[in-house]
């Protein structure tokens, strides 16, 4: 494996950047490695801390992290330091005292630069939360309840106490909360300030409404979401169901089009799919790309054909197309999606051309797609498309004994787990 070849690896989570660690000499692949964990790209940190723990410098790793943390904390990259962050709680848990002291110690220097933290990966908060469980949240509140007693018009993250009972359990962190805010000044203010906090509005279901309603408020262009339309004509009645169809045919306004597509992008056009082939090229590309969601919904011959014929106009992602194929497919078609693929490469919506590709062999699972897979494998920086991939090839008998064999390294904790599993059951078999 050349360096590229390792640092690539190691971009892609891949378990064969670590199996190569283990057979060659670590040192020679430090900088790659400081190029790449430390670039910000989501990782688990168990995958991270395996490759740090390969080398033999592990500790140069963890002053790398503490530095790039504590050096500049009023201007931090978040999105990198939620990362180190992952990194250090996973070290922490792993036993070193440094790591957890570092935690904390990031955690109380950026609360002097308060003013500037105010998204929910700023802080520490959960890895503290996850390393120390209740004491560890007891700390946060109180924390964040002194900054609240110097300056109420702090903004402090929100969803602290939610998170907390996700992890903890409702019932310690409601009990726990009660006799802390009776015990403490800052933690009853934090509490305060919690409940004097906006609520997030959440949209009024429009699934119950008639039809009449939903034409009336497309029509006055009134304020609504476009989910909720697909969810409406997903339990519509066949009669309210066709005349939304029976509208559609009348309606020339692109907004208004794109608003009543919406309806049939869950559920098969009532009436000739000949009006969508028509809006599947309509010139304004937000009416022709839901036009297309609707085609996907319809098996036919031209729906097929139009789909191996379908040219995408610059910067649209060619999943729109391949997505026609789903209900479509014939054996053969495997070849064309290859083809796709291998063209969205170089674009920037790779990863809608794999989540649909790979929708499209769950429905129509064949060995021929193994070409299409392995691309996909090779390409995916996304663990859960990984998995869905590995997953499949398994299912339709043509995943390669040293794909599963990497995947117990993998980078992500979930494919780990099910390699091991399907490790475990085909040597039971032999």
């Amino acid at each position: 494996m050349t360096h590229l070849e390792f640092q690539n690896a190691l971009e892609m989570g891949f378990g064969r950047a670590i199996q190569h660690l283990k057979t060659h000499n670590p040192e020679q692949y430090i900088d790659e490695i400081l190029a790449v964990c430390f670039d910000g790209w989501s990782k688990d940190s168990p995958y991270l801390v395996d490759v740090f723990e390969l080398t033999d410098t592990p500790a140069k790793f963890l002053s790398f992290i503490q530095h790039l943390l504590l050096k500049d904390v009023e201007q931090p990259d978040t999105r990198r330091d939620w990362q180190l962050m992952e990194v250090l709680l996973e070290i922490a848990k792993r036993g070193s005292k440094k790591a957890r002291q570092t935690l904390y110690e990031v955690f109380e220097k950026r609360l002097t630069a308060y003013q500037r933290f105010t998204t929910w990966d700023a802080y520490p908060d959960r890895q503290i939360r996850k390393l120390d469980g209740i004491a560890g949240l007891k700390f946060i509140l109180e924390k964040f309840g002194e900054v609240l007693i110097r300056d109420s018009t702090c903004v402090i993250p929100a969803n602290i106490i939610r998170f907390a009972a996700e992890d903890l359990g409702e019932d310690l962190v409601n009990l726990s909360i009660a006799q802390w805010k009776r015990e403490s000044v800052a933690i009853a203010a934090f509490i305060k300030a919690e409940k004097s906090r906006p609520k997030n509005r959440i949209p009024k279901s429009i699934q119950h409404l008639p039809y009449k309603q939903i034409a009336s408020r497309i029509k006055r262009s009134k304020k609504v979401s476009e989910y909720q339309l697909g969810l409406w004509g997903k339990q519509a009645s066949k009669k309210e169901f066709l005349l939304a169809a029976k509208d559609l045919l009348r309606i020339r306004s692109p907004k208004c089009l794109r608003l009543y597509l919406r309806i049939f992008t869950n559920r098969a056009f009532p009436l000739a799919h000949q009006h969508l082939l028509k809006l599947a090229n309509h010139p304004k590309e937000e009416v022709a790309a839901i036009a297309l969601l609707a085609l996907g919904q319809i098996k036919h011959p031209e729906v097929r054909d139009f789909a191996l014929q379908y040219e995408p106009k610059p910067n649209e992602c060619w999943d729109n197309a391949i997505g026609l194929l789903e209900r479509n497919y014939q054996l053969g078609d495997a070849l064309f999606i290859e083809q796709v693929l291998k063209k969205a490469v170089s674009g920037s919506n790779l990863h809608d051309s794999i989540f649909t590709a790979l929708r499209i062999f769950e429905r129509n699972p064949h060995p021929e797609a193994l070409p299409s897979l392995l691309f996909i494998y090779e390409h995916t920086y996304c663990e859960f498309c990984r998995k869905d991939d590995i997953q499949l090839l398994e299912q339709i008998g043509v995943l390669p004994d040293s794909i599963l064999e990497e995947c117990v390294f993998d980078a992500s904790l979930e494919i780990r787990a099910w390699a091991k599993e399907i490790l475990e059951q085909r040597k039971s078999i032999t």
